[in-house]
């Protein structure tokens, strides 16, 4: 399927509608801090700027207009006293901005038009449903999700002007797997933590998609509890339904909206070039000052200059500077104490950072100035490099300081590795990936996908030849450092240049003290439980599993009588011919392939006959063993005698903790292997 275009620029047919309010929320929190030649903080005003500029002199549009939030939470408000009621007040600089930008769009001449009791949004929606019953098209600049049910097929389309992207329904569907028509259903079922929407815990935009395809609506779920296959989906279905019904209510759009829309007013006669001029001078936007005559009165719908047309934010590549020389490292270092800030990405020979060698690091203090420190890249050809003493003595004072911030990208990782070295880490300050995580807890959280998309930054990949015809796999020591280079740069480029625009993204949704104070303190509590790691005596591990394996024995002996025959308990084929064909219980559930025989399919055939339970004790015990008891001995690290579990914050939505390689978390507490296990 073709991908959705705008319309014609100057197409005579066609509405531009701005949702003002967000473009300047996004662009204070995207552009790091900028401020005129009086000090007037002027990021959001530049960036909003930039987005009314591109849209008037590239899409010449024939009708135009901007909608305001009013103040106050309007209806929503009162349907819900906890609508937006986390946020607090706007800063100031902000506040100081907004002015700004409405005497931009004031000099512009677009009418704005805003409505007591009402937002931005549902302003929108009352000028769609207007502007269509008029006849004509209509193009939304935003980048809100909550505006996509506004997308139809014929005359609605999204336009995100700073990434220059176009939504139609095709796209909507791609990107949250349900049609327009269906997004407030699924939003509900969401929720959104930046209006402080309750939607249904642990049900994200994938899982909702899902449920609204496989059921057609959010009535059609609730009717249909039953037949929700996971029973914590559908118990917490269950429990929030009134939680779901109330979000649909906040997010649903209001296209009744009691405006005197005029369409002939809307219909855009070109801006006061003049008053632009002076304001452009004021605020030192210079670069926006050619071309102004092409906006002034009729000239408003000339075509804009080619090499304006179709461009989008500028793209920048990480480039580093190699560090061989111990002048240059020091002077690094004097530098990180000077700015107060340091971040770093540790590279490592192994992915799991305690089994790991230090290969290399880099540093960045200013954004567009990485370094790379290689330790221990040793190939035919390797240029010298630092010794590992000297680096230590100038750098692992500035590393243990905690005055000097630290940041990365998964900063747990580089600190665990660096600490593994001699080289122990202090004063963790900000994590892209724990920042990223708190604002949307089930998106992508790779740096190169965060930093593209919100630092307009391409971090280069490092991609090691897989091992083949017997030669082993490369390796990072055996990589070029020229190719490693650049990546590893960008992983402590990327977390400095997307700092100020998350901590604003953070303390715009009222998560900057949970991120402060609770989420990067604990990340140094990690760092520390991981590298002391958990002692295990493999010797009571040992007991243990010889007795399950007597167990496990006797199990085996007593279904194979209870099932008339010895068939193989561990083989789900096997048993779904015995229950269903042989005993002639009847399923309960079933699969593509076949009969279900899960521990759910199990568990609901229980009171039928002996097998099912005796099959479920069976698999218990063999998952203990296989899970626990035989493998924690071959995880126990070489020199500590410790296993040293993984503790990742940014993996699961509820914001809970996760072990990994191995999970400690999984071992039962309630059975008394379980118990004899911890």
């Amino acid at each position: 399927m073709a991908a959705t275009e705008l319309p014609p620029a100057g197409a005579d047919d066609v509405l531009y509608l701005v949702d003002l309010s967000g473009y300047v929320f996004r662009a204070y929190h995207a552009i790091p801090p900028l401020t005129s030649p009086s000090g007037e903080p002027t990021n959001a005003t530049y960036g909003t700027l930039s987005m009314l500029h591109k849209l008037v002199a590239e899409r010449r549009p024939a009708y135009l207009a901007v909608a305001m939030d009013s103040p106050g939470r309007g209806f929503r408000g009162a349907l819900a006293p906890s609508y937006k009621a986390h946020r607090p007040p706007a800063p100031e600089d902000l506040k100081v901005q907004m002015a700004r930008c409405r005497e931009l769009v004031d000099a512009y001449h677009i009418p704005v038009f805003f409505a007591e009791g009402f937002e931005a949004d549902d302003l929108v929606a009352t000028a769609v449903r207007v502007a269509c019953a008029a006849g004509l098209r209509v193009v939304i600049a935003s980048s809100d999700k909550d505006l996509m049910q506004l997308v139809d097929d014929e005359r609605v389309v999204l336009w995100d002007p700073k990434d220059d992207r176009v939504f139609g329904p095709a796209e909507v569907q791609a990107k949250f797997g349900v049609a327009p028509a269906q997004m407030r259903e699924l939003l509900a079922l969401v929720g959104d933590s930046s209006d402080n929407v309750a939607g249904v815990p642990g049900v994200g935009p994938k899982t909702a998609a899902a449920l609204l395809a496989e059921h057609g609506s959010l009535d059609a779920i609730f009717e249909n509890l039953d037949r929700v296959t996971r029973p914590k989906q559908r118990q917490a279905l269950a429990e929030h339904e009134a939680d779901a019904r109330l979000a649909y209510e906040l997010v649903g759009l209001r296209a009744d909206v009691p405006l005197e829309l005029d369409l002939a007013a809307l219909r855009y006669g070109g801006a006061d070039v003049e008053r632009l001029r002076a304001l452009f001078t004021e605020l030192r936007f210079t670069r926006f000052l050619d071309g102004l005559g092409a906006l002034s009165g009729g000239e408003g719908s000339r075509p804009a200059p080619a090499s304006a047309r179709g461009r989008a934010a500028a793209v920048h590549e990480v480039r580093t500077h190699v560090v061989l020389e111990l002048g240059a490292l020091e002077a690094l270092v004097a530098r990180a104490r000077q700015v107060g800030k340091l971040a770093l990405a540790a590279i490592g020979s192994h992915a799991e950072p305690m089994r790991a060698e230090l290969v290399g690091l880099a540093l960045a203090v200013e954004p567009g100035a990485p370094h790379y420190v290689p330790l221990a890249h040793h190939y035919l050809g390797a240029p010298a490099q630092l010794e590992r003493a000297a680096v230590a003595r100038a750098l692992g004072p500035l590393l243990a300081d905690p005055a000097v911030h630290k940041l990365g990208h998964d900063l747990k990782a580089s600190a665990v590795l660096l600490a593994q070295a001699g080289l122990p880490v202090r004063g963790a300050r900000f994590d892209s990936l724990l920042a990223a995580y708190l604002l949307d807890p089930e998106a992508v959280h790779g740096l190169a996908e965060l930093a593209l998309r919100d630092a307009h930054l391409r971090v280069a990949p490092l991609e090691l030849e897989a091992g083949k015809r017997g030669r082993p796999a490369e390796t990072v020591a055996v990589a070029a450092v020229e190719r490693v280079s650049d990546f590893a740069a960008g992983q402590a480029e990327a977390p400095l240049a997307l700092e100020a625009r998350y901590e604003r993204a953070l303390a715009e949704a009222g998560l900057g003290k949970l991120f402060s104070e609770l989420e990067m303190p604990l990340s140094e509590v990690l760092t520390a439980r991981e590298l002391a790691g958990v002692l295990v005596d493999p010797a009571p591990l040992a007991k243990l599993g010889a007795e399950l394996g007597r167990e496990l024995a006797a199990l085996e002996a007593r279904a194979h009588e209870a099932a008339g025959e010895a068939f193989n308990v561990g083989s789900p084929k096997q048993l779904e011919t015995i229950l269903f064909d042989k005993l002639g219980l009847r399923p309960t559930r079933k699969t593509k392939t076949g009969r279900s025989t899960d521990a759910e399919a199990l568990e609901g055939l229980e009171d039928a006959h002996p097998l099912p339970r005796l099959v479920l004790e069976h698999r218990a015990l063999a998952k203990l063993r296989g899970t626990y008891v035989e493998t924690l001995p071959r995880l126990v690290h070489p020199e500590t005698g410790r296993i040293h579990t993984r503790w990742d914050q940014a993996v699961a939505a509820t914001g809970r903790l996760s072990s990994k390689d191995p999970n400690l978390q999984n071992i039962p507490i309630r059975s008394e292997h379980g118990k004899r296990i911890r």
